[in-house]
């Protein structure tokens, strides 16, 4: 950002923002909104929810945390049943 740009850029008030941006900066401040804008403007973000995030994770050290044996282990780790430990282990046997 510019000398010139900064001067104008922090006269902006998060409410004159329109609403999205302005739950935005005040999640996460001005600044660091305005280096999304600079990085992400005009783009359509699609931003997933945590759990879909956190499901994918969990998936993930399931598939490698196994041993052959800890099928009961990574379900207390996970706090997935059983069944959906053995789904996650096949379905990632199968796509292999």
């Amino acid at each position: 950002m510019s000398n010139c740009e900064s001067d104008w850029v922090n006269s902006i008030q998060i409410e004159n923002l329109p609403e999205n941006l302005r739950d935005i900066a005040e999640l996460i401040g001005m600044e660091n909104m305005l280096l999304i804008l600079d990085h992400f403007s005009k783009q359509l973000i699609y931003i997933p929810g945590k759990d879909q995030i956190i499901k994918n994770a969990k998936r993930k050290f399931i598939q490698n945390n196994f041993t052959g044996i800890n099928h009961r282990d990574l379900c207390r780790k996970t706090g997935y049943s059983l069944s959906y430990v053995y789904k996650i282990l096949k379905d990632s046997h199968d796509n292999r």
